[in-house]
């Protein structure tokens, strides 16, 4: 190791994160609450205090894999089991009707998308006589669950392309430059512009709840919510800790 360049290092230590990451479904089963206080039993005390108040008002977790993509399938998942849960008779035609008039005139091409986009309609449509075994097992494969990621990051980049007076304020380089090297580029983290975009687009809520080193002994909640009343009505929960998103369940 002495030998080994900075760059050598950092690589070899990219390339040890991306196996033992392989090990890790893209989306794994439910678990209690009660799990998390175990991942968390040898780090600080306010980590302690944060996972002890999460355990009195949430029920279960879910985890994801850390691979650049959780905030967008932890994201999917949330918002399918939501449709499993409290079926829509118009949820696919709202999705796909958002689909074209949010990608076309922002200059996708129908073949670039197309593909992608069937995936997530697939699933929608077959959620009425779905178990939440059938979602897991579709979310946990690679070619369905990493198509769907990549449809929401479309919608999301598209969004901010045409709006972009809400968001050029808040970058260093030209919209369109950003969107495709961190929104539409898969492996890429989401951060508060993009969730707010996603949101937006798709009118579905995020509550992200942070379990990180913050002040205060309960998580913080940060609250995305769509703009006006032609929303799906659906809010999904993510748990955020420094890097990575995983899914939370009040039942």
């Amino acid at each position: 190791m002495d030998d080994l360049t900075d760059e050598q290092i950092l690589a070899l230590t990219q390339d040890i994160v991306d196996k033992e990451g392989e090990n890790v479904p893209l989306v794994g089963q439910k678990k209690h609450i009660s799990a998390l206080a175990d991942e968390f039993e040898c780090a600080s005390l306010i980590y302690q205090l944060k996972v002890e108040a999460l355990s009195q008002k949430y029920s279960s977790y879910r985890k994801t894999r850390g691979d650049g993509n959780c905030f967008y399938r932890a994201f999917a998942m949330a918002y399918f089991e939501s449709i499993l849960t409290r079926p829509s008779h118009n949820e696919l035609s709202r999705i796909e009707s958002i689909t074209k008039s949010t990608l076309d005139p922002a200059g996708f091409e129908p073949i670039a998308y197309e593909d992608f986009a069937d995936v997530t309609y697939e699933i929608l449509e077959s959620l009425p006589h779905a178990v939440e075994e059938d979602l897991e097992r579709r979310m946990a494969t690679p070619e369905e669950s990493n198509a769907v990621v990549v449809h929401l990051r479309f919608l999301a980049s598209a969004f901010m392309k045409l709006h972009p007076e809400d968001y050029e304020a808040f970058l260093e380089e030209p919209l369109r430059t950003f969107c495709e090297k961190y929104v539409e580029a898969v492996g890429r983290e989401a951060d508060h512009i993009m969730i707010a975009a996603l949101v937006r687009v798709l009118g579905v809520g995020v509550d992200v709840v942070y379990l990180d080193q913050g002040e205060g002994l309960e998580p913080f909640v940060h609250e995305f919510r769509p703009e006006g009343n032609d929303g799906s009505g659906v809010v999904v929960r993510l748990l955020y800790r420094p890097g990575h998103y995983d899914i939370l369940y009040t039942e």
